[in-house]
């Protein structure tokens, strides 16, 4: 019998994306939304920001389910209702909003309901230090390099840059012309709050702060 699956519950992945079998075939679909799997977002988010119906998204989660590639989180009491409160508030999105493949947190206030709680970071003192001495530009390109050399391994360092870019806010990278992270020319970022966030998501994808050299002119 097909689980059942309920527009509130939240999925986190079976294993780590670095350790899928290679010869592993999904659908396009599916892809994208095992990369949205993110262990903080409910079924009805990851659906309405894929622009899924009802039942195409619960056909997918599904099929995941079936291949164990994902699993269902446990929650508390308070996870469980601050979920149920998204379940069917969250306003649908276009793809351009969010990084393909993957899905960010939604931060914008007053849109009916309230996002789940992040993570806490390893480090909040060093990150703040960070977090408040930002240079005026970032080079997304010395950012993207510095993810992929804590990883051994290409293709498990191209995985780290998506899961710290996933966690940044959809508002801020569109606010600053970031829809994709293939480009040919390196893109300088100034907004101190995109800057912010990126560092918050890479010291907590890598657990080590961006050194100094990710800004220009250090």
């Amino acid at each position: 019998m097909s689980p059942r699956i309920l527009p509130a519950a939240i999925f986190e992945l079976a294993a780590p994306l670095e350790r899928l079998p290679a010869d592993l075939r999904l659908r396009s679909l599916e892809w994208g939304v095992l990369f949205a799997v993110t262990g903080r977002h409910t079924v009805a988010q990851v659906g309405a920001a894929l622009e899924l119906s009802d039942e195409e998204r619960d056909r997918v989660f599904r099929r995941l389910c079936e291949l164990n590639l994902i699993a269902e989180r446990p929650l508390t009491a308070g996870e469980y209702l601050r979920a149920a409160a998204t379940a069917g508030g969250d306003r649908p999105r276009t793809l351009a909003e969010f990084l393909t493949p993957g899905l960010a947190a939604p931060r914008e206030e007053g849109n009916g309901f309230e996002p789940l709680p992040l993570p806490p970071l390893d480090d909040e003192k060093e990150t703040a230090m960070n977090l408040t001495a930002t240079p005026p530009s970032m080079s997304l390109r010395a950012v993207m390099r510095f993810i992929t050399a804590q990883t051994p391994g290409s293709d498990a360092g191209q995985l780290d840059v998506y899961r710290a870019f996933v966690r940044v806010s959809p508002r801020l990278l569109k606010r600053n012309g970031i829809t994709t992270l293939r480009f040919e020319d390196d893109r300088l970022v100034s907004d101190p709050d995109l800057q912010q966030e990126i560092l918050a998501s890479v010291q907590h994808v890598v657990g080590k702060p961006c050194p100094p050299d990710v800004f220009v002119g250090h």
